[in-house]
């Protein structure tokens, strides 16, 4: 009779402690939504119901292996080996590796003669998921992506949320801006190892379906001064100091003559910044509408980390310098640049970074920027409020496997960001940033 009661007590205990887990798995906490008008609900309300229904029958008939965990989120999965099992040391030197995406148990692609190494800077060093570049045998498509050899695998470590690269992207496109990278999210197995949710983008590149470049033009990024060391080829202006590393041609077909032709333009441009010898004598040397939507768009995400790209098509007058595509976005939404419990407020400040500082000074530049708002804002606002519910439902599942896999929520890594304890609450958080921001950027435009 002990026995039977101490068992009984022991069941009743276990399914006590399993009611309890399920039902903490279903709880959406928003954060302060006294600062919008409207309620923040970070999975769409008509979806929720079979949602929550596949989520808890998952729950009941997972299987011990994590294999069989990834393989069900309804994303792909990544399988990269390296030969002989070699870890990715370094961000120059690739690794011979075989990649296999499938999905629901269907090969998608494969590349055996794949070759893979790191890539980025602090997502390289401060972070234990590293972030990959990915060179193709041969141009493919990738899970629908513009063919082509390069790829990257983004491990958005930093953004709790998972959705920022995602959502910056989203803006650029809505924003009808020239070229903005495409990207899916999937699974990552590295050696036999699950690696949580990565996204699989497309890098910025010269190409025909990518960045357009004529054989006279050039591609350029902005490199910050810790980092220089690394190029081979680069020029530094010589009002502002700024350096610029070449991104096309690249170093084994770059001429001294483009690279004077670069320092040469991107000099005149400090000349007209600094020292105008004519008004708005700017807007002859950039494509003015490119550089707007760049700026408009750092300032819908409050992005504060500068990774500017810069485009000159070809060497003739008809072409204006233009900005590449926005990357990198953790440090964005109000997240990351703070140190409180509370992010700052929504009307902390327009981000007005390098140039910027004086364009946003310019009745002409800012003119461009308030047109743009008009005609894009409302778009862009509905845009992303669908866009996040469309990825809530996408990445449920992944997220819970990606933070068993990375139990980070509760801790605050590198840029500072105040852990808010949850994925729906980081999402929520971020997404309510978004409104109230864009409602004081609509009091200003």
């Amino acid at each position: 009779m002990k026995k039977f009661i101490t068992t009984l007590l022991s069941v009743l205990h276990f399914i006590a402690m399993l009611a309890c887990w399920m039902g903490m798995i279903f709880v959406i906490v928003a954060c302060d939504e006294s600062a919008v008008t409207e309620e923040i609900v970070p999975f769409p309300a008509t979806s929720s119901s079979s949602l929550d229904n596949k989520h808890a029958s998952l729950l009941l008939t997972r299987k011990d292996s994590a294999e069989w965990d990834y393989e069900h989120t309804g994303l792909p999965v990544c399988y990269i080996s390296t030969n002989d099992g070699l870890p990715i040391t370094s961000k120059t030197e690739y690794v011979e590796a075989s990649l296999r995406i499938e999905q629901n148990g269907v090969l998608l692609f494969e590349d055996t003669l794949l070759n893979i190494r790191g890539r980025g800077h602090s997502s390289w060093t401060d972070s234990p998921k590293h972030p990959y570049r990915l060179k193709l045998s041969h141009k493919a498509s990738l899970l629908g992506m513009s063919a082509n050899k390069h790829f990257v695998l983004l491990s958005n470590y930093f953004d709790k949320s998972l959705m920022r690269a995602a959502i910056g992207f989203k803006i650029g496109e809505l924003l009808e801006s020239s070229w903005t990278p495409e990207s899916r999210f999937v699974e990552l197995v590295f050696n036999g190892e699950y690696q949580g949710n990565y996204q699989l983008t497309e890098s910025v590149k010269e190409g025909s379906d990518r960045i357009r470049v004529d054989k006279t033009g050039f591609l350029t990024e902005y490199i910050y001064p810790d980092r220089i060391a690394e190029e081979k080829v680069f020029i530094q202006t010589i009002d502002s100091g700024y350096y610029y590393k070449f991104m096309y041609p690249d170093e084994k077909n770059i001429t001294p003559q483009r690279v004077q032709y670069a320092d040469d333009l991107m000099n005149r441009l400090e000349r007209a910044l600094n020292r105008p010898s004519k008004p708005h004598e700017f807007a002859d040397i950039i494509d003015v509408e490119s550089w707007a939507k760049w700026f408009y768009q750092q300032n819908l995400l409050m992005l504060e980390e500068c990774n500017m790209y810069m485009v000159k098509y070809d060497d003739t007058d008809d072409s204006r310098l233009a900005m590449g595509p926005m990357w990198d976005f953790d440090w964005c939404l109000g997240s990351g640049y703070y140190f409180g419990t509370e992010r700052p407020n929504p009307n902390h400040h327009l981000v007005s970074t390098h140039y910027f500082r004086k364009l946003a000074a310019d009745s002409l530049f800012m003119a461009e920027v308030a047109r743009l708002h008009r005609k894009y804002g409302p778009k862009v606002r509905e845009g992303v409020l669908n866009y996040y519910e469309e990825l809530c439902e996408h990445l449920r599942l992944s997220q819970e496997l990606n933070y068993q896999r990375w139990p980070i929520l509760n801790q605050r890594i590198s840029i500072g960001a105040y852990p808010l304890g949850s994925w729906e609450r980081e999402v929520a958080c971020d997404r309510q940033f978004f409104l109230a921001h864009y409602e004081y950027l609509e009091s200003i435009f």
